[in-house]
């Protein structure tokens, strides 16, 4: 390794502190105007690809060739969403430019841009109702919210209603909340934007119990519309402002209301909203007994329903209704027609509502559970001028001391080499002196078995000799070896030891696994794992040979045939 000279080391680490130290400013996305426009720019031509690719992807083509790399940026999102547009679902093409996207905005090193990205993509997933999948980009967005200026981010208002949109859906009502009142202050004042905030707002707030505050929202997008003469939207906020209204006892403002925004509704083609409001009206009307305006009102509503899941609920409330006004009118029949309608309707509006909240209840806890992930994974996209200077500072201090360091790591490399021969000498020698042991063991086994063998034998010969004649010296010789022969307690154990240690504790683990197993069934497998004759067997431990066979027989009981087989083998 070459040696760096401590001159050129304390230049280079001037020369870092320098550069660290100056004015360049690293944010890349300080002007997000241009951004804003391509944000904007149209991506809507149907299933026309072709014509995607014509404009918007010439566009983008552009601004790589110009090395404009914020611009291709969202150029990349605005084909994402064209893409999406045109097959109208999660798809491929869409799926490739927001993985451009996000790599490019890793590139760029704003976490601005990252936020954004993941908003866009996660809507986008949320929007064709892959909320599982969705999950991951609003928690990433949801830890770069609290990190990043939000008068850096494009379209910011927008970006925070699109996390609203999502957290309200899978029932988080006070994260939606919480974005929205981030997102208000910057929507333009009277755009359409600030008017859907205001009464988005209101909405979470009501469905999180908060009806006061709900209300001085409500108030706040009905005066925004009034000052944007936005009949539409009064109409809508108006609407919304009955039911509270009604809740309050003030029931002919809430009539007025949902009057005025059914006329707005109809007037601009809002077929759902009027729907919504004349259905609510009806119901005000049954509740004040005014069952003629209820008639005219609820058969008015009755051609905007639709075959579609949303309209499940709505289909019930009529459904309701038109029971109530049957009965009051005295014709059972068709109220009960109603009443059984609305029973079936009941039981389907149940059904899918039970699988609704398992569902949200399970994007809840997947939300919670990668939570914590999420901001690791922030964490890496994360680059700024203290990290270089950090950076720098340690590879200069690392290479100052990397001799030290070098020298050391060689001197642990020694030492640890040394350490594993010492063990590895210790280790052998110990295997071989388990080894000498064994063979000691073994031999003894082999010697005590022989000599069993040989003095059965001459036990034999005496016994016959004892037969012949009255002999004295054969008696007492034949005497002498029985006892010798004879496996008291105390040389049982010695025995049972020895023979444990060459057959690496065999008697001690069929004991652990046939707890019922006795001293002497014991013995009488070890006699017989030597290969001893019964008669043997029956001098050794002092009984008969068929005291032997019988033992024999109780072992195979205990043990099973197949199991005393292989013991015995």
């Amino acid at each position: 390794m070459k040696k760096i000279t401590f001159a050129f080391l304390i230049q280079a680490f001037i020369c870092c502190i320098c550069w660290s130290c100056s004015d360049e400013p690293l944010d890349k996305d300080a002007d997000i105007q241009p951004l804003t426009e391509v944000l904007s720019t149209r991506v809507d031509y149907g299933k026309d690809t072709a014509a995607l690719e014509q404009h918007v992807g010439a566009l983008s083509q552009q601004a790589a060739a110009d090395g404009n790399d914020l611009l291709l940026w969202a150029y990349y999102l605005r084909l994402a969403d064209g893409y999406s547009i045109a097959y109208d679902g999660v798809n491929d093409r869409s799926d490739a430019y927001f993985a451009k996207a996000r790599l490019l905005a890793r590139d760029i090193g704003s976490p601005a841009l990252s936020l954004v990205n993941n908003i866009r993509n996660g809507y986008y997933l949320f929007t064709y109702r892959k909320i599982s999948e969705a999950i991951p980009y609003f928690l990433q967005a949801s830890v770069l919210l609290e990190e990043v200026a939000l008068e850096d981010v494009p379209q910011a208002a927008q970006h925070l209603d699109f996390v609203a949109q999502f957290f309200s859906y899978i029932g988080d009502h006070k994260k939606a909340i919480a974005s929205l009142e981030r997102g208000l202050p910057f929507a333009v004042p009277l755009s359409r934007q600030q008017i859907n905030m205001y009464n988005a707002m209101a909405v979470y707030l009501k469905r999180d119990k908060q009806v006061d505050r709900a209300a001085d929202y409500f108030l706040e997008a009905l005066e925004a519309a009034r000052q944007a003469k936005d009949t539409l939207w009064m109409g809508i906020v108006l609407g919304n402002l009955a039911d509270i209204k009604y809740e309050n006892g003030e029931v002919e403002e809430a009539i007025a209301d949902l009057k005025q925004n059914i006329a707005y509704s109809l007037h601009y083609k809002d077929n759902l909203d009027a729907m919504r409001s004349l259905i609510h009206l009806s119901e005000i009307y049954i509740q004040e007994n005014q069952y003629a305006q209820a008639k005219a009102t609820v058969e008015q509503a009755i051609p905007f329903l639709e075959d579609k899941p949303y309209f499940l609920l709505y289909k019930l409330k009529v459904s309701k209704l038109l029971a109530d006004l049957a009965q009051h009118a005295g014709d059972d029949a068709t109220a009960l027609a109603q009443l059984n309608r609305t029973v079936r309707l009941q039981e389907a509006l149940a059904q899918r509502e039970d699988v609704e909240q398992v569902q949200r209840s399970y994007w809840r806890w997947k939300g919670e559970r990668d939570q914590n992930a999420l901001a690791a994974i922030v964490a890496e996209e994360k680059q700024g001028r203290i990290y270089l200077q950090i950076g720098l500072f340690i590879l200069f201090l690392l290479t100052v001391i990397g001799g030290l360091l070098v020298a050391r790591y060689r001197l642990q490399m020694k030492t640890q080499a040394i350490l594993v021969e010492k063990r590895r000498v210790e280790e052998s020698m110990e295997k071989q002196q388990m080894g000498e042991e064994m063979v000691v063991l073994r031999t003894a086994l082999e010697e005590f078995t022989d000599t069993l063998k040989i003095n059965d034998l001459l036990i034999q010969k005496l016994k016959d000799e004892n037969r012949k004649g009255d002999q004295v010296d054969s008696r007492e010789s034949l005497e002498n070896l029985l006892d010798s022969h004879l496996m008291t307690d105390a040389r049982w154990l010695k025995f049972k030891a020895v023979f444990d240690r060459v057959y690496d504790g065999f008697l001690s683990r069929l004991k652990k696994v046939h707890p019922q197993l006795t001293e002497g069934d014991l013995r009488i497998i070890a006699l017989q794992k030597l290969e001893l004759s019964n008669r043997s067997i029956s001098e050794i431990l002092g009984i008969s040979v068929d005291g032997v066979k019988k033992a024999k027989q109780r072992l195979k009981k205990k043990l099973d045939v197949d199991i005393y087989i292989s013991v015995s083998l």
